[in-house]
């Protein structure tokens, strides 16, 4: 059984859908980290730096995606069992309050249930229409 859209919107409220790192901030191309180093040692280590950052930077998007996938993939599921739609027409129900609620997701979470059931009610009774 799939979670109840409340323990979703919980678990996204616990920050449980959003990846958590502490990524440094990029350095000046004449940044010094040690004034003891030479110049050209110290540009190495801006442009090391520099890299390492975007590197993290690409790896925590990359984490996000995976958790954004996993926060849809509850939502479906949940729309899925409670409103016994197939897993098209409740991708599609998700898909739509998303595109037009992402900008607050306590909308987005409040509206899934109104859309879910208008969906429901336009499905006929024992529908095996695949949207």
């Amino acid at each position: 059984m799939s979670m109840d859209i409340s323990e979703i919107r919980t678990k996204y409220n616990n920050g449980d859908y959003t990846y958590k790192a502490a990524i440094p901030k990029k350095v000046c191309d004449d940044h010094v980290f040690d004034e003891e180093l030479s110049v050209k040692r110290n540009r190495e280590l801006i442009k090391e730096h520099n890299e390492n950052v975007d590197r993290l930077k690409r790896y925590a998007r990359s984490q996000q995606e995976e958790l954004n996938k996993r926060l849809t993939y509850d939502v479906v599921a949940y729309i899925m069992d409670y409103y016994n739609m197939t897993e098209k027409q409740a991708k599609l129900v998700e898909s739509f309050t998303y595109q037009e609620y992402h900008s607050c997701m306590s909308d987005y979470f409040s509206y899934i249930d109104t859309f879910a059931d208008f969906a429901f009610q336009l499905l006929p009774v024992n529908s095996t229409y695949d949207a």
